[in-house]
């Protein structure tokens, strides 16, 4: 869990490579997308605008189909991924602990990862003028202010 752009992905390729690769002597054959899906990244974006934005539709595609035999992509891709995961599973989300099960720190070890919110917002203010889903064309000084305001959307 935490704020996006707080180190989340490194994060996870930590977690997943000391449960499933301790040694160091393979590399997940996956993304880390895939290996440790963002949960409730369906509900931000469709089916559709994930296709577009992976380097290899087709293969992701090819490769959901065999994690997830007889399930639709337009049903969501992560969720039904982290389902097909076999355990131990690590998973991402950005939501806050009260929107989670109440049993979740009973049933689950959970990672919280916290950054110093100026490195978040200048790793933010970045990452949405890069990254065409946002359509973000804003001065910095203005992103500072819709992050301030929690207005970053």
């Amino acid at each position: 869990m935490g704020m996006p752009r707080s180190g989340t992905t490194w994060m996870l390729e930590l977690v997943w490579t000391m449960l499933h690769n301790p040694d160091l002597n393979q590399r997940g054959n996956l993304p880390i997308f895939i290996r440790a899906p963002h949960i409730d990244f369906d509900m931000m974006i469709d089916s559709k605008t994930i296709r577009s934005t992976v380097e290899n539709p087709q293969q992701f595609t090819e490769m959901f189909r065999q994690m997830c035999p007889g399930k639709k992509v337009e049903d969501g891709v992560f969720l039904q991924i982290s389902e097909a995961l076999p355990a131990p599973r690590v998973m991402k989300t950005h939501l806050p602990s009260t929107l989670l099960p109440p049993s979740l720190l009973q049933t689950t070890k959970v990672v919280y990862i916290a950054r110093d919110p100026k490195d978040v917002v200048v790793s933010l203010f970045y990452h949405f003028c890069n990254v065409r889903f946002h359509n973000y064309t804003g001065t910095r000084d203005n992103f500072v202010k819709h992050f301030i305001n929690n207005d970053c959307k």
